[in-house]
Parts: C-alpha cells; structure tokens; sequence
C-alpha cells in the first residue's frame, strides 16, 4: 500500500521543522466549527496554518484560505497561511495564486489583520527538505509565491 500525498508532505514539513510540534494534526479546529486544516502549528505569537491540496477544485483552495485566515484573525494572533498543493495540467501554482490573490487583497481592504500567504508545490516542497530548509527561516521565503 502506498503512502498519500498529504501523509508524505506531512512527514516532511515535520523533518524540516523538527522543533515545533503541531498543535492540529487534522481534524477539526474545534467541535463544531466546520474547519479542518491538515497541520497548525504555535510558534511564539504566531500561527502557521498548513493546506496541503492534490485536488484542482479552485473552490476549495479558496474555502481553504478564507476558513484559515479568519481562523487566525479570530484568534488574536498573527500568522501565515502555507498553502501545498500538487499542480497537474489544469491546475498551475500562478493559476491558483490568481484566484486566492483577490481575495487575499479583498480580505486586507476589508481591514482585516494582514496575515501572510505563502503557496507552495509538492516539488517545491521537496527541494525545501533536499536542501535543509526551515519553514520559518528566510530562505524558506523564497520558495513559491508570497502574496
């Protein structure tokens, strides 16, 4: 049996960040909420949301997005938003990017807490881990598109 996507991502976003353990490893947020994200993480003041996505369903990307960001927002704590996905032939990172960019830029003009955006591919990902990066360092700023 072959190991899923999300499960192989999950194992490397933890070698990349071995001192962090996820405080949400699935599931959801809290009972009855309605949202469930595939890692978060508690670092300091800050909260790191992770969406890993093998699906080209734009809507959910979206639905993913906005549930995190207003998770964060709600919290009181800043964050960043990583968004993983597996690009295909109708589902490109810049297409997506696109598509959650407006309304990652409605959301600010709304005046709501500015949270940071990163989307990132599975490739991408994995040059990240090849190369020992961590996912709050500088140089793991440089992978993908930041909006």
């Amino acid at each position: 049996m072959t190991k899923r996507i999300e499960t192989i991502v999950k194992e490397k976003l933890d070698s990349i960040h071995r001192n962090t353990v996820p405080i949400r490893n699935g599931g959801e947020i809290e009972k009855g909420y309605g949202y469930k994200p595939d890692r978060v993480y508690d670092v300091k003041t800050e909260l790191l949301i992770i969406e890993i996505e093998t699906s080209t369903d734009r809507k959910k990307h979206i639905g993913n997005y906005i549930k995190a960001h207003e998770y964060i927002a709600k919290n009181g704590k800043s964050g960043k938003i990583l968004m993983i996905i597996k690009e295909r032939d109708n589902t490109k990172l810049c297409d997506i990017a696109r598509q959650i960019s407006r309304y990652h830029n409605w959301i600010n003009e709304l005046g709501a807490k500015e949270i940071g955006l990163q989307i990132i591919t599975i490739s991408q990902l994995d040059k990240a881990v090849q190369n020992n990066v961590g996912l709050f360092t500088k140089s793991f700023g440089s992978i993908g598109l930041q909006l």
